[in-house]
């Protein structure tokens, strides 16, 4: 008998050790590789957290190489109470050899904005966790004990508990979730109790970031970075990288330090129904034996929130007597304004002035420049005006321009033009003389007599003081 139980013993461990071999960390909280779609499983912090209700399912056969390997499915409802409040709940079966174990919780989770897209939230899972081990695969498997050792489906429940922490600003994502937090202790006996067996948990974390980048209108790119611990045991690596195409379809890749590979579909069917499904396959010296992986979830959204009015506090008065102090307020805002008003209204005074100063220094020095050449302009006229009794206008191949200023420079005559314009509107050209000596300044060019005549007359009406002499009919050969 003695023999038996020793045997029986080390069949146990061996099996035990075995499963945290497999799953690297011991596989004490189930693998999940579409977290990106929902990841209520790893951080109660996320329950609630959109502006719509959801419910998703997932099955996970963990290799389909190995007899009694992992197998998970969970559900999840959640749903926001406010822009602040979320709640839900999540069950999750899990089984690997001769140990399964259930877990029930219900999540409640708060969030704090801190500008737009911008907060943090916190979430905490209490519920309870059954343990079971399951014996008679034992025995089954190995054909030396007698039904005095362990036999039977052993059954522990226990409270178990949640608790998380997550930060987004714009396309970041960061979280912390930390499970079995009250590590219980599930204690078994054979069926005389003259043996036993201890089976602990031991609390497990998850760590994760990511970023989103919309690298076009309807692509965008979000790797995440996944980091699980085990108390005790050596932490596990995880990257991903999803890729998603108009919100609606999406392809991910994942790659654990224990050289598993995943790779993951899915889609949005009438923005209400989640469908997904990710295959792994173990690239190392494992992977010969273990065969692949397979994992399907689906989701279902139910409308979205609506705001929630926050209740009005009437505060009753303090006081029976007007509080001037708000209107007094007011009246020195609008004191200020008006300030504001008169000093830029100062300024712009002031620089209208400074235009008007120089522009009239301008003035002045064509002026000086007109009378200087006012004799040889006389002289000008005289040598090129045309008689418009004896010149036969229409017949004659030479141009007729009806001139108001002569200059020696032309720089001079520009200005000239500029202040015609700005005295008169009076729109004007510039033309050379024949003998290319002197820069014209004339209205309009006709070989019509009529109409030279009349622009000659529109001229002498200005009255103008810049105006050189009178003006002319200049003949252009």
């Amino acid at each position: 008998m003695e023999i038996k139980r020793v045997m029986m013993r080390k069949i146990l461990l061996s099996i035990l050790l075995g499963m945290n071999f497999l799953g690297a960390t011991g596989q004490q909280f189930p693998l999940y590789n579409q977290h990106f779609v929902n990841g209520n499983l790893h951080n109660p912090a996320n329950f609630g957290q959109n502006d719509y209700t959801q419910i998703f399912g997932m099955f996970r056969q963990q290799w389909t190489g190995i007899q009694n390997a992992p197998q998970t499915q969970f559900l999840t409802v959640d749903g926001p109470i406010n822009d602040r409040v979320g709640v839900g709940m999540i069950l999750i079966n899990d089984s690997e050899n001769i140990l399964s174990r259930t877990t029930f919780m219900g999540t409640f989770s708060y969030s704090v904005p801190l500008s737009e897209d911008h907060g943090i939230a916190f979430g905490i899972s209490l519920g309870v966790l059954q343990n079971r081990i399951d014996f008679d695969k034992v025995n089954s498997q190995q054909q030396v004990f007698d039904n005095s050792l362990f036999s039977g489906r052993e059954n522990n429940s226990s409270a178990e508990a949640s608790a998380g922490i997550r930060y987004k600003f714009k396309g970041l994502r960061a979280g912390f979730g930390a499970h079995d937090l009250f590590a219980s202790r599930f204690d078994y006996e054979n069926n005389d109790g003259t043996e036993s067996l201890a089976f602990e948990l031991v609390r497990q974390y998850i760590a994760s970031a990511s970023y989103r980048f919309d690298v076009l209108p309807k692509i965008s790119i979000e790797p995440k970075v996944l980091i699980r611990a085990t108390q005790g045991l050596p932490s596990q690596l995880e990257a991903n990288a999803i890729f998603t195409y108009d919100n609606n379809i999406w392809a991910g890749a994942t790659y654990r330090e224990t050289e598993n590979w995943a790779f993951s579909l899915g889609t949005f069917v009438y923005d209400k129904i989640t469908i997904g499904y990710s295959y792994e396959m173990n690239t190392g010296s494992f992977g010969d034996n273990s065969g692949e992986s397979h994992e399907f979830v689906v989701g279902y959204r139910f409308g979205k929130k609506e705001k929630v009015q926050e209740p009005v506090v009437v505060q009753p008065p303090v006081s029976t007597q007007p509080d001037y102090s708000d209107y007094a307020k007011l009246q020195q805002e609008k004191i200020d304004q008006l300030t504001q008003q008169v000093d830029r209204l100062e300024n712009e005074m002031k620089k209208d002035e400074a235009i008007i100063q120089y522009e009239q220094q301008k003035i002045e020095e064509l002026q000086k420049i007109i009378a200087a050449q006012r004799m040889e302009t006389l002289q000008l006229i005289q040598r090129t005006s045309v008689d418009p009794e004896k010149e036969d206008f229409e017949n004659s191949s030479s141009a007729y321009y009806v001139v108001v200023g002569s200059f020696d420079e032309l720089t001079n005559a520009k200005n000239y033009q500029k202040l015609l314009i700005r005295t008169h509107e009076l729109q004007t050209s510039i033309i050379q003389n024949n003998d290319d000596t002197h820069y014209l300044v004339y209205t309009l060019s006709s070989n019509n007599k009529e109409t030279l005549l009349d622009a000659v007359e529109f001229v002498k009406k200005l009255n103008s003081s810049i105006i050189q002499g009178t003006p002319w009919i200049y003949k252009h050969d």
